[in-house]
């Protein structure tokens, strides 16, 4: 007669963790990066070259920068946004207009309605019959 099997035991506990023993260690900004990272946000650089420049991959720059990232470009944003009040201020009419256009989202009305009184459809009085509007257009091609 075949014996029964034993049931396994159960691990308790954190499943056991083997240290790396290969591969590259993981990418840690210092603080002159995340300098550089945030200066050539605020210029406008994109994600691709800010990456070559601190020596990482654009997803690894993403996943451990999006704060210096942010940072940068909230930075010329408000450069920005700081120099259109300060022309704004000095009477600069096309900063005027576009900031009444984008930020308050006026914007140039040109329309013509054509309409009778009240917004009723024109009335049209009509002088002569259809019979006499042909008799007419006949004569006047000849």
């Amino acid at each position: 007669m075949a014996t029964p099997a034993k049931p396994q035991a159960k691990r308790k506990g954190a499943p056991r963790v083997t240290p790396r023993n290969g591969g590259r260690k993981p990418w840690t900004p210092n603080d002159d990066q995340r300098a550089m990272i945030r200066y050539l946000a605020s210029q406008g650089a994109e994600q691709e070259f800010i990456a070559r420049v601190v020596g990482t991959s654009v997803d690894t720059l993403v996943k451990h920068c999006r704060a210096d990232l942010n940072a940068g470009v909230e930075q010329v944003h408000l450069e920005v946004g700081a120099a259109l009040i300060k022309q704004i201020q000095a009477g600069n009419i096309a900063a005027i207009i576009w900031y009444e256009k984008t930020r308050r989202r006026m914007k140039d009305v040109t329309a013509l309605e054509i309409g009778g009184l009240d917004g009723k459809p024109i009335e049209v009085e009509h002088k002569f019959s259809a019979k006499e509007a042909a008799e007419r257009f006949k004569q006047e091609l000849g």
